[in-house]
This record gives C-alpha cells, structure tokens and sequence, in this order.
C-alpha cells in the first residue's frame, strides 16, 4: 500500500493526502466565463515519441526545442498559496505512485500538467487542493503516456485509498485541461534525455544517474527555472564526469548551441545532488522506488546501483576512464 505524509508545520495544516475537491467546489464556479486559456493552434506541433527509427544523425532534441517554449515554467507558484515545499512532498509522493504504476514519462509529463496548471489558474489554490490536483496531473499524463493508463478506480482504491470520488476527478481534469487549451503534450527533460541517450548510445549506468538527476529536479523547485533541454543536457553531463566518460561530455557540450550557458546550471545542479545526503529523509521516494543508493564521492559515482547489471558496468566505467 501506498505512503502517506503530512505536511509539516502547525496542528492545522493540512494533509498532502486529505485535499478535498468539495471543499473548493466554488473554484469551479469562476471558469465559467473567465477562462484565460489561450486558443487551440489549428495546427499543433506534433511530438516525436517513436525514436528508435529515426537516424542518429538527425537532431532529435531539435524538434523538441521547438515546442520546449510552451513547456517552460518558471516560479510556478508565484501568485499561489501552496508553498514550494508543499509542491516538493507532492512531487516526490508521485514518484512513488509513478514509479508503481506507470512509465518514467508519464511521471514527467505530470510534474509539467501540474506546475502549468499552477501557473494558468487565475485564483489562488489553496493547500488542501494539492493531493486531487496531482491525483490528476498523473492521470491525464498517464492517458497520453502509457500503453495502459491508469483507471478511475484503479487511481480511488489504490492511490487515493478512496478519499477521493469519482467526480472530485472528472471534475478537476476538466477544470485542469480547460484551463491548460486541453494541451498537455509538454516536452520534458526526459525527452532530451532519452534522445540523447539514444544518439550518443550511451552506457546503461550513465543513462540511469542522469535519469535520477532529472528525478530530483522536478522535486526541486529551483530547478524549475532551467529550461528542460538545459536539465537534460546537465543531467547527461554531470553523470559522465561522475563515471569518467569525459570525452562524452565534451560531445554534449559541444553539441548545446551555448555549452558555456550551461556551466551555472551544471554547477547548481551538481550542488543540489551532493546536498541529498541531508534531504534524503525528507525525500525519500527516488532511492526506495528507483532502486539506487546514495553514494556520494568527489570525485566518483554519486550513487550505488541495487542492479547488479547496472552497477558492474558502472564500475567497469570508473576503471577505464574516456
């Protein structure tokens, strides 16, 4: 069964997991006539998903570009009363429901749903709304993103212990899409990093570092003001230095149209994984449900692989540096 935490503060703050829909119904009174969502292009840049039979010459993180503008959110919380800590505990609660029932994408694709929908809504949200809110986020991107979505039922029973109904989240996807132009094909760091990964055919234990570092920087709130091609070019980077695959990373630098923009964000980054050892209690989701272990040596891996696969490469990697 599925964890719950609490918020932390005073006796009166409210439960990640208890958000109520009822309570905030008069929320979705005011879309009626004042909806700020911007009008549907009539014709939507559609999104690569099927890479693995497109040449490897060809730039696939270029035509991710394209639509990585609208995908962008900076400081989503800037007129909302939920705090970036309450948005954190969220993020990594999904971790842990992603991570059991659907694909890395969809988990991804929902931290976009959820920071845009922050963003758009004209009024603030007020906490108890945060659980219904990324309740959704990962079933309308569990519906664009895995080959079997995830179920009403499945969602009330197993991921809400139904303290949530059925019309608290039918009601909420329609205020969330309404409000997002019913446009959710938002690019992510995890597109670029799969791409990438792809093109360079990187090593199995570099893709995975870079995967958990793009994990944690949906989690981080600071990190929402990089861009996703910027996340996944510095998650790439900062795991092949950490293995000493040196000659990649030159190869991405070189490949970012301005490698040297890059180097702040690496440096943030970087600084933000080495600090987990404190955090790592406070969120815990990505090592339990990912199956890693911290272990962070400078220099060396930043962390320990529980798949014995995985982390033999990863050693054979450190022995024979690039």
């Amino acid at each position: 069964m599925l964890t719950r935490r609490k918020l932390h503060g005073s006796s009166s703050s409210h439960s990640l997991m208890r958000g109520s829909i009822k309570e905030n119904i008069t929320i979705i009174k005011i879309t009626k006539g004042k909806s700020r969502t911007p009008r549907r292009s009539s014709s939507p840049i559609p999104r690569i998903k099927n890479i693995s039979n497109l040449p490897l010459s060809e730039s696939i993180p270029q035509t991710f570009l394209i639509t990585e503008a609208q995908s962008f959110i900076p400081k989503p919380l800037a007129h909302q009363i939920i705090t970036p800590e309450n948005r954190s505990m969220m993020v990594d609660w999904m971790v842990e429901v992603t991570a059991t029932f659907c694909t890395p994408q969809t988990f991804f694709l929902a931290t976009k749903i959820m920071d845009k929908f922050f963003a758009v809504f004209i009024k603030p949200l007020e906490t108890s709304m945060l659980h219904v809110l990324g309740v959704t986020s990962m079933f309308i991107a569990s519906k664009f993103e895995d080959n079997v979505p995830l179920r009403l039922k499945q969602i009330i029973e197993k991921i809400a212990h139904n303290r949530l109904t059925y019309p608290d989240i039918k009601i909420t996807e329609l205020l969330m899409l309404k409000f997002l132009g019913f446009r959710v094909n938002f690019t992510t760091c995890y597109d670029f990093l799969l791409s990438l990964a792809t093109e360079f055919r990187l090593p199995q234990s570099v893709f995975e570092t870079a995967k958990i570092i793009c994990y944690y920087s949906q989690i981080f709130y600071s990190h929402l003001d990089f861009k996703a091609s910027q996340v996944g070019f510095s998650a790439l980077i900062i795991a092949c230095t950490s293995l000493n695959q040196h000659s990649v990373a030159s190869k991405l630098i070189e490949k970012y149209k301005d490698g040297e923009s890059l180097n702040p964000i690496i440096k943030k980054i970087r600084a933000d994984i080495l600090d987990l050892p404190r955090l790592k209690n406070l969120y815990a989701s990505p090592a339990k449900f990912l199956e890693f272990e911290i272990a962070l040596k400078t220099p060396g891996p930043l962390f320990r692989f529980l798949n014995p696969y995985v982390e033999q490469e990863q050693q054979r990697l450190l022995s024979n540096p690039n």
